[in-house]
C-alpha cells in the first residue's frame, strides 16, 4: 500500500480566515453572505488513504468539491452514512468531488480505511493527522461539511441537514447549497450549527496545579458511572476505560455531562429513591471535576493510583450470582441444542430456560427508531413463577432497550400472522389490550432478583412478548436477543403485580408547546409499590408521578400527605427504563397515585414527527401518535399465598422459539 499521508504546506497552517462552529452553538449566515476567501487553500496537498494525491488544481478542476469530516466512533456521524452515500452517488456525475476527512485522535490510518470501505465510501478518505485540514477549513465537528466552488471560495459550512434521524429532515442545507453553486445562484445559509461530536485531538497531558488528573479524580467517576455501558460489547459507542480513551473524550465529557445527558439517568434527584440511581447519576461536584479536568487539558496524574479504584462493577454482578447460586438446582429436564450458545456471561447466573425469536432480525441502516415485538409461544402446561428476568441483548449497537410482556389472550397471535414483511414478530406498539410488564432491560440496568417469597406469575400457555426498540446506527444490522428466565424454588407469598394510572382520552392542540395531560389510580387494597415505569413518545416533554395517601384528621378537613414516586423534567422517548425503589412504598386502601405530563407539539420541538404538518395528536400505538402512562409494580399486602413452585415444565410448545431448558 502507498504511504498513507498528506502534506499541507507551511504557509497554509497560518489560520483559516473562517470561524470554527460549536457543536452545541448558533452561527448562521445571511443571505447573500459574501463567499469566504480562503487563499491558504492554493497551497493544499493531501494524498488518500487509497494513495492518491490530490492538491488546489483538483479543487479547482471541479465544480464543487465537499469536505465532509466523518468518524467511525461518533454515532450521529454513523447515522449518516447512507445519506453521505448518497451523496457522492448524485452529484459526482454534475462534477462534484467529495472528500472524506477523519480527524480523529483515537483512529489510525488503518482503521480509518477499514471504516470507509465497511460503510461504501467510494470517493477519497483522508486521516488528517495533525488537524492540519481540519483547522484549515475550520472544522469542529463530526458530521461537519464544508463546500468549496471552484474558484477556491468556502460557499458554506455546518450541518449536513437538521436531523440525524432521515425521517425528520425538514431543511436540507448542504444539498441545498450544492443545488445553489451549480446553477450559479446564491448560497441561502452560508453557515449552520453542525451538531454530533467534537473533533478529538491530542491534549496536552503535564499536570496543572489545581486541575484535576484522571488518576485521582476522574478515573473513579467514569469507572462507577459510566463504564458499565462504555466498554467493549456494550451499548456505549466507545470504550472509556483507559486514559487514552478519556482524554480523547474529554471535550465531550464536558458537553454531555453538564447538559444532562450522559449518564442517561433521568429521574430528578431527591425525588423518590432507587436502586442504581448512585451508579448511573452524576453529583454536581462530579461534573463541575469533569469539566475543570476536560477545561485544564486533561492531565493524565499518577496513573498508578487509578488501579485501586477498579473492581466495584465486579463485586457486584459476583453479589448477584451468589444470590441466585443459592437456589437448589431443577432435575428431570431435558436440554434442547438450541440456543446452549447464549448461556455465558449471565449475571444472574445460569438460567432456567433462555427464550428468543427462532432466526434473527434484520434492520435497515437509517430511518426512525424501530420497536419489533417477538412473540414466544410458551405451551408451559402449568401456571410457571419466575424469582428473575435477564435479558442479553444480541446487538448492542442496535438495541436500545427490550421489555418483557405476558400475552396470556394470545393477542399478539393475530398481529404476528398480519404481518408479512418476512422478519421475525410484528412492527409498531405492543397492541395488546392488558399486557403485564414483567422485565426488561436498557443500557446499563442490572437485573435485580426479586426477594424471596415474591415471583412474577406467568400464567400456563401464555405468550411472551419481546418487545425491542432498534436504533439504526448507519449500518445494515442483524439481531437475535435473548432473555433468560430464573424459575422460583422457594414458596412463593406474593405476586407482582402490574396496575397503571394511565389517561388515553386527551388531545394535543397542533403547535401545543407545553400541553399538560392528568392521570389517577385509585389504590383498591393495601399494597407495596416495589417499580415504576414511566411511558410517552415522542412529544413528551415532562412526567411526574406521586402518591397522596389518606392523612389523619386535621382541623379544617382530613389532610392528605404527598409522596414523591418519580419526576423526569426532561423526558427522553429513547431512555426509557424501570426504576426500582429503592424502599418499597406503602400505599393503603383508599390512595391515589397520580400523574402530571407535559407534551410539546409545536413545530420547534425537534422529535416532533409531525413538524412539517402539525395536527392533533390523540392516544395510538403508533410512535407519531401519543400515550400518558405510568407502569405499576406492586405486591397486595392481604396476600399469603404459600404456593410451593410446580417443576418447571419438560415439554416446549411447538412454536416455541429458540430456547434452551435446564
Amino acid at each position: 500500500m502507498p504511504t498513507v499521508a498528506y502534506r499541507l504546506a507551511r504557509a497554509a497552517r497560518v489560520g483559516a480566515a473562517a470561524a470554527c462552529l460549536l457543536a452545541f452553538g448558533a452561527l448562521r449566515g445571511s443571505a447573500g453572505e459574501t463567499p469566504s476567501e480562503a487563499p491558504a487553500l492554493r497551497l493544499i496537498h493531501f494524498r488518500a488513504l487509497d494513495g492518491r494525491s490530490f492538491a488546489y488544481r483538483d479543487v479547482l478542476e471541479h465544480k464543487a468539491t465537499v469536505f465532509l469530516f466523518i468518524s467511525g466512533l461518533c454515532p450521529v456521524s454513523s447515522s449518516y452514512t447512507p445519506r453521505i452515500v448518497r451523496l457522492e452517488r448524485d452529484y459526482a456525475p454534475r462534477g462534484v468531488l467529495v472528500v472524506g476527512v477523519y480527524a480523529e485522535a483515537l483512529m489510525s490510518r488503518a482503521e480509518a480505511l477499514a471504516d470507509a470501505h465497511a460503510r461504501g465510501y467510494v470517493f477519497p478518505v483522508v486521516k488528517d493527522e495533525r488537524n492540519a485540514l481540519t483547522d484549515l477549513l475550520g472544522a469542529t465537528t463530526v458530521p461537519q461539511a464544508v463546500l468549496v466552488d471552484s474558484n477556491g471560495a468556502i460557499r458554506y459550512r455546518g450541518r449536513i441537514d437538521d436531523n440525524a434521524v432521515v425521517t425528520r429532515v425538514i431543511a436540507h442545507d448542504l444539498t441545498d447549497a450544492l443545488d445553489a453553486v451549480l446553477t450559479g445562484k446564491p448560497v441561502a445559509r452560508t453557515r449552520t450549527a453542525a451538531f454530533g461530536c467534537t473533533i478529538r485531538r491530542e491534549p496536552g497531558i503535564a499536570d496543572v496545579r489545581g486541575v484535576p488528573t484522571y488518576a485521582a479524580n476522574v478515573a473513579p467517576i467514569l469507572r462507577a458511572k459510566c463504564e458499565s455501558c462504555h466498554r467493549p460489547g456494550q451499548v456505549g459507542p466507545f470504550a472509556l476505560q483507559t486514559y487514552a480513551q478519556a482524554r480523547a473524550w474529554a471535550r465531550d465529557i464536558r458537553i454531555y455531562t453538564n447538559s444532562g445527558a450522559m449518564p442517561p439517568w433521568k429521574p430528578v434527584q431527591g425525588y423518590g429513591e432507587f436502586v442504581g440511581e448512585s451508579e448511573r447519576s452524576l453529583s454536581d461536584h462530579d461534573r463541575a471535576v469533569l469539566a475543570a479536568w476536560a477545561d485544564g487539558g486533561a492531565p493524565a496524574g499518577n496513573r498508578r493510583r487509578s488501579h485501586a479504584h477498579a473492581g466495584g462493577m465486579k463485586r457486584y454482578h459476583a453479589h448477584s450470582r451468589a444470590l441466585m447460586r443459592s437456589r437448589a438446582p431443577l432435575s428431570g429436564l431435558t436440554r434442547s441444542s438450541v440456543g446452549a450458545a447464549f448461556h455465558g456471561g449471565w449475571k444472574l447466573g445460569e438460567p432456567d430456560l433462555v427464550i428468543g425469536p427462532d432466526r434473527p432480525y434484520h434492520l435497515a441502516a437509517e430511518g426512525e427508531d424501530v420497536y419489533r415485538n417477538f412473540v414466544i409461544h410458551t405451551g408451559f402446561p402449568t401456571d410457571v413463577y419466575l424469582s428473575g428476568i435477564e435479558v442479553h441483548p444480541g446487538n448492542r449497537r442496535v438495541v436500545h432497550h427490550l421489555l418483557v410482556f405476558v400475552d396470556p389472550e394470545h393477542e399478539s397471535d393475530r398481529l404476528e400472522a398480519q404481518c408479512r414483511d418476512g422478519e421475525p414478530g410484528y412492527a409498531g406498539s405492543l397492541g395488546i389490550r392488558s399486557p403485564q410488564l414483567v422485565g426488561g432491560w436498557g443500557p446499563g440496568n442490572e437485573p435485580p432478583p426479586l426477594a424471596d417469597g415474591i415471583a412474577v406469575r406467568i400464567p400456563k400457555g401464555s405468550s411472551l412478548v419481546l418487545q425491542t426498540h432498534y436504533s439504526p446506527n448507519g449500518a445494515p444490522q442483524i439481531d437475535q436477543s435473548r432473555v433468560g428466565l430464573f424459575f422460583a424454588r422457594r414458596p412463593v407469598e406474593k405476586l407482582v403485580y402490574a396496575p397503571v394510572v394511565m389517561n388515553s382520552s386527551f388531545r394535543i392542540p397542533a403547535g401545543a408547546a407545553r400541553y399538560e395531560v392528568r392521570a389517577e389510580y385509585t389504590v383498591p387494597a393495601g399494597m407495596h409499590l416495589l417499580a415504576v415505569s414511566p411511558h410517552m413518545h415522542l412529544l413528551g416533554r415532562e412526567i411526574r408521578v406521586w402518591a397522596e395517601l389518606p392523612g389523619v384528621p386535621a382541623e379544617g378537613g382530613k389532610s392528605d400527605r404527598e409522596e414523591p414516586i418519580i419526576w423526569i423534567r426532561d423526558w427522553d422517548f429513547s431512555w426509557q427504563n424501570t426504576y426500582v425503589l429503592k424502599r418499597p412504598l406503602a400505599l393503603p386502601a383508599g390512595a391515589k397515585v397520580k400523574l402530571s405530563a407535559f407534551f410539546d407539539n409545536s413545530a420547534s420541538n425537534p422529535k416532533n414527527p409531525n413538524r412539517s404538518r402539525l395536527r392533533d395528536i390523540v392516544w395510538g400505538e403508533q410512535t407519531a401518535d401519543e400515550m400518558c402512562i405510568a407502569f405499576l409494580a406492586t405486591t397486595l399486602d392481604s396476600e399469603h399465598l404459600g404456593i410451593v413452585p410446580p417443576v418447571a415444565p419438560s415439554k416446549i410448545g411447538s412454536r416455541f422459539g429458540a430456547a434452551d431448558v435446564r
